[in-house]
């Protein structure tokens, strides 16, 4: 737990002035997790935590936060079980399922991207330039 939330700290920084530098507010910001493991959810926590501090509802927070992970974009609607850490960031409003990390940035359209999982590479020249 407490790694998770060491990340969670460093990972909030970094989003925090890379908001900053690209002159996007907090609340604002959409965010896409590569990973949706125990680690990555726990940062997703945090990070929804910011955002409420910012001024939105816990469910506007989570509704910025999109998770993908090796089967695609979490949806209440992809056929699977998801574990209890990774439910509440599940999509559950109309969003398509998705099973490329590419299609997920290009639908979202995301401020920032982060990477938790240890699975890759994945974060090839087509993802980096769709992000910019």
């Amino acid at each position: 737990n407490d790694d998770i939330q060491g990340t969670g700290s460093v990972v909030l920084a970094g989003f925090i002035n890379g908001m900053k530098a690209q002159g996007t507010g907090l609340k604002d910001a959409k965010v896409v997790f590569f990973g949706a493991g125990s680690a990555a959810c726990g940062v997703a926590i945090q990070l929804a935590g910011l955002l409420v501090s910012e001024g939105l509802s816990l469910e506007e927070a989570r509704s910025q936060i999109y998770m993908f992970d090796q089967r695609g974009l979490l949806t209440t609607t992809r056929g699977d079980e998801l574990p209890d850490y990774s439910r509440d960031f599940a999509r559950s409003d109309g969003t398509p399922d998705m099973a490329s990390l590419l299609e997920v940035i290009n639908y979202v359209r995301p401020h920032a991207l982060f990477g938790l999982s240890g699975a890759g590479p994945l974060f090839t020249q087509d993802i980096i330039e769709a992000m910019c």
